[in-house]
């Protein structure tokens, strides 16, 4: 039986969906076209998930910034987004502020996750105690999903860390590359959106791990565990190579 997670499915239709719109003013520049490219997203919230409107949003804002629009544009309508938010996930964000701050204060609760993840990338040194040999599987909540890098960081150490995030690095130069060569403003739109969606999971999930950014259950690209994950990843992937195959062909 194929199960389809719907948040995932959600973003990726959204995110094909603002590569379109935006593609569609730079085609015929009207107001209406601006709007109905951001009103798919807010979906997102009827769902109360948090971690995927904030994708949502940054995936919003750099399209935005790539079209250079004017800089009140910008303010106001992070503004106005970042409202929403607050209003929505009022609760959760003080929450989640207080224990960024200072996880040690329910340390056997909502902190033991982050202190965890911190202990073992300490742990783990510069080569790590060895493939195997780590005891982060047992202490580390969601570790196959949320918190992948602080086990692979105890045994490998940083240096395949750093290893594994040039790699993911590698792929999201590459989509910029493929980006540059489009052959059209759908091209460019959609191949910036597949490619800023695949790194921005990258940078959130570093945060968490570290401890720079609140748990928002976002998983590592091609790393973290999880079937619907690595399918909606591999849809990016090949719409970002069928992108690269037309730019040859044109």
């Amino acid at each position: 039986m194929i199960h389809i997670d719907v948040p995932k499915f959600t973003i990726f239709a959204v995110t094909l969906h603002i590569a379109k719109g935006l593609a569609l003013i730079e085609e015929n520049p009207y107001f209406e076209r601006f709007v109905y490219s951001m009103l798919p997203g807010f979906l997102l919230l009827k769902q109360s998930l948090f971690s995927r409107f904030c994708v949502y949003f940054l995936i919003l804002i750099v399209l935005f910034y790539i079209k250079k629009p004017t800089f009140a544009a910008v303010i106001g309508g992070s503004g106005f987004i970042m409202a929403i938010i607050f209003m929505c996930y009022r609760g959760m964000l003080i929450e989640k502020i207080e224990l960024l701050r200072n996880p040690f204060s329910d340390p056997w609760n909502y902190g033991y996750g982050a202190i965890q993840s911190m202990y073992s990338i300490a742990s783990g040194g510069i080569f790590g105690v060895g493939i195997g040999e780590g005891f982060a599987k047992y202490l580390v909540p969601n570790l196959k999903t949320d918190y992948v890098l602080s086990g692979i960081g105890q045994e490998i150490g940083i240096f395949g860390v750093v290893a594994i995030l040039v790699i993911l690095c590698v792929f999201f130069a590459r989509g910029i590359e493929i980006a540059l060569s489009a052959y059209d403003h759908r091209g460019l739109y959609l191949a910036i959106a597949c490619s800023v969606r695949f790194i921005i999971p990258v940078f959130i999930h570093v945060g968490v791990t570290t401890n720079l950014l609140p748990a928002m259950g976002v998983s590592l690209p091609f790393v973290s565990y999880g079937g619907s994950s690595i399918l909606w990843f591999f849809c990016y992937e090949g719409i970002l190579l069928n992108i690269s195959q037309l730019n040859r062909n044109n």
